[in-house]
């Protein structure tokens, strides 16, 4: 949010290719989940895998040197406690990632209560380590986010093309068609990159012995009216 180097798209290009996600979710998260490409997470209807950012340093800083801040970019990357595991540690992580390519990072840490009033607010600058869980199972739960029009969350607008093709999107219900405009919103937002991709991770939790019929839900919801404990 109204950082000037960060409106070039080579700028947000030469961030994803500054994070090896793979070595990341491997050594801090022992592998339990796989990388994310887009902005709709993979099981969702209509998602689709756009192709990823390799990681490449020095593709990232040669794209900064091609926007004109060779090892003179300044960032701040804000990040949460009390809310995503290991999520200090992998800001951490990107922040030292950043600074390998000449992205001079700044790391700032809020109590999640705190932090997430400010996100929904749009009151970040620069950077923050942000996931969303898609509580409607369609893409257009991520996807409403970048038109202006969005009341929260407004940290990149999209372009007049593609805000058009997401307003189509909002209004079409034939499958086929909902199916290629899903598809066209997401490839066009991943090619503008508006985040750093990282990961989906797996679901973990443990149960009491004799606990029966609790099921995990990949939206977060905890329903527990079909478990039972066996005695």
């Amino acid at each position: 949010k109204d950082t000037a180097a960060l409106k070039d798209v080579r700028v947000r290009q030469a961030l994803n290719h500054a994070v090896d996600r793979v070595a990341l979710l491997q050594n801090l998260y022992q592998g339990l989940g796989h990388l994310s490409n887009g902005v709709v997470a993979s099981r969702v209807e209509y998602a689709i895998d756009p192709g990823a950012y390799a990681y490449d340093p020095d593709k990232a800083r040669t794209l900064l040197a091609e926007a004109g801040l060779r090892d003179s970019l300044e960032l701040t990357l804000w990040q949460s406690t009390g809310r995503y595991e290991l999520g200090v540690e992998a800001a951490q992580a990107i922040a030292a990632y950043f600074e390998d390519v000449g992205v001079h990072t700044n790391l700032q840490i809020l109590e999640w209560g705190e932090f997430n009033i400010r996100a929904a607010g749009t009151q970040f600058k620069d950077a923050l380590f942000y996931g969303f869980v898609n509580v409607i199972w369609d893409p257009q739960y991520l996807l409403q986010r970048f038109l202006p029009t969005y009341p929260t969350f407004r940290y990149y607008l999209a372009d007049a093309a593609l805000a058009e093709q997401l307003k189509r999107y909002e209004g079409v219900f034939a499958k086929d068609e909902r199916a290629k405009l899903a598809a066209a919103c997401q490839q066009a937002l991943h090619d503008q990159a508006p985040w750093v991709f990282l990961w989906e991770l797996n679901e973990n939790y443990g149960l009491r012995k004799g606990v029966q019929g609790f099921k995990m839900r990949p939206d977060h919801l905890i329903r527990v009216q079909n478990a039972y404990v066996e005695v």
